[in-house]
């Protein structure tokens, strides 16, 4: 990241906002970290406009996804990406209740409003098995 960056972290569990916020000043004192503790599926008013946002096992526990996708659409600046990292599956479970495959997510993205999807790769996992991730622009 270049200088001038900022990561913007979004979390309801501030224990995980402070660890993170210890580990960014230990291990990269020179990346700018600014940490809200807020539920990342209601709007955030306060967030500016984004040039990426990184999804990682998150949307799976948002069952209607479809305007919460529409809004981090609106977040990104023109030509901004949305990174996932996620179970490629559309079966869930009471861990991974409502997980979508690589499939079923270059339809939401179409449907939200973003242009072009791209699978970057897939990696064997012991859970649910294999991610996927991709990314939307």
């Amino acid at each position: 990241m270049g200088e001038g960056g900022i990561i913007h972290s979004v979390d309801r569990d501030v224990g995980a906002l402070q660890r993170l916020e210890k580990r960014f000043a230990q291990q990269r004192p020179h990346v700018r970290l600014r940490t809200y503790m807020a539920d990342f599926i209601k709007p955030v008013p306060f967030m500016p406009s984004l040039i990426g946002i990184l999804l990682a096992n998150s949307l799976h526990f948002v069952h209607e996804k479809g305007q919460l996708l529409q809004e981090l659409r609106r977040l990104l600046e023109q030509g901004g990406r949305v990174l996932f990292v996620k179970h490629d599956t559309d079966r869930g479970n009471p861990w991974v209740p409502y997980p979508f495959s690589f499939a079923a997510w270059a339809v939401m993205a179409r449907e939200a409003g973003f242009q072009k999807t791209e699978l970057l790769g897939k990696h064997p996992s012991s859970f649910l098995g294999q991610f996927y991730t991709a990314c939307s622009q």
